[in-house]
């Protein structure tokens, strides 16, 4: 950007996929492999804790991320936790290498649901495009990592239906100043279809622009066979 206050704007950009459907003492749900810049959870302890850890970056980074949350216990109610998204859980991540991205390359997403042995893997994978040697990656070989009780597989029925979206999630912008000149993300998704099976839904804008000096954004929808 133009201009970029290394401690009051932070850049969270990225294509992800998530649930909305939680089992019991999970929440927040998130494949977020992104593009940072600024003060950013970028990184964590991994396993076995997976805490939380934000880094200042003054330049360009990709790294993978799966970004969930773990409710409170509470003894009072009826299932054991609190879960409020306005502040009864506690943050958790799994993070791949931070890897440094320069302005003009092309930043390339992919998520792959995988069959190792007796159990299904999520492989969350961000890198420059045409050059994998420079890739964040992360394994899901679980819900939630291991970290909730209650779930054990990704071929549970809490599973079965899968969110994807992308998002500019940036803090502190004050101008149009703030946004990299010719700023665009395209999105192609390939899937596996089963016969019969309805299994998309055209894109469409979910949180549309509140500032004048914000990007302007447009939708545009094609399905191939």
């Amino acid at each position: 950007p133009e201009e970029h206050d290394t401690v009051d704007t932070t850049y969270y950009d990225y294509f992800n996929i998530f649930w909305r459907s939680n089992p019991v003492g999970g929440l927040m749900n998130q494949f977020v492999p992104q593009l940072m810049l600024g003060n950013a959870l970028a990184n964590s302890t991994n396993y076995p804790d997976y805490d939380p850890i934000w880094i200042q970056m003054d330049t360009w980074h990709v790294g993978a991320q799966y970004f969930m949350g773990l409710c409170e216990p509470n003894s009072t109610a009826s299932d054991g936790f609190s879960c409020d998204r306005n502040g009864a859980w506690i943050a958790k991540a799994a993070t791949g290498d931070l890897v440094s991205v320069q302005p003009g390359e092309t930043i390339e997403t992919s998520f792959e649901l995988v069959r190792v042995r007796n159990r299904t893997e999520w492989h969350l994978r961000i890198g420059v495009l045409g050059q994998p040697e420079r890739s964040s990656i992360v394994v899901a070989d679980r819900p939630f990592m291991g970290l909730v009780e209650s779930t054990i597989s990704w071929n549970e029925d809490t599973y079965e239906m899968i969110y994807v979206g992308s998002c500019l999630e940036n803090y502190g912008m004050e101008s149009s100043k703030n946004y990299p000149p010719d700023w665009a993300i395209t999105i192609d998704t390939w899937l596996h279809k089963e016969p019969n099976m309805p299994f998309w839904r055209n894109w469409q804008i979910d949180h549309d622009r509140t500032c004048d000096w914000q990007p302007q954004s447009r939708v545009i929808s094609t399905e191939s066979s």
